[in-house]
């Protein structure tokens, strides 16, 4: 993975998103456990494929799909505190 671009779910990730309804098109798609980079698509239609969203799409329908306000909150919260603590670090 290029160091520049988001992460991607990995394959098991993938197929519980798959299993819980996600519909979101998608670039990349799964394969079996194979990565592929492919056209725009909803890849969760086909059987033997499991569409590949970036962790932050991922989180993003998790909120749409009504994961409690407050723990989306919570990790908002952890995930900005986070990135404070590492842009301090490399302040100092």
């Amino acid at each position: 993975m290029n160091d520049h671009q988001l992460q991607l779910v990995t394959c098991a990730q993938a197929k519980l998103l798959k299993d819980l309804g996600f519909d979101w098109k998608c670039t990349m798609r799964y394969d079996d456990d194979t990565m592929a980079k492919t056209f725009p698509s909803n890849h969760n239609q086909w059987p033997d494929t499991a569409s590949a969203p970036t962790v932050a799409l991922a989180m993003k329908w998790c909120k749409c799909v009504g994961l409690d306000d407050q723990t989306f909150d919570n990790y908002e919260a952890d995930e900005s505190a986070q990135l404070d603590e590492l842009l301090n670090t490399l302040k100092s």
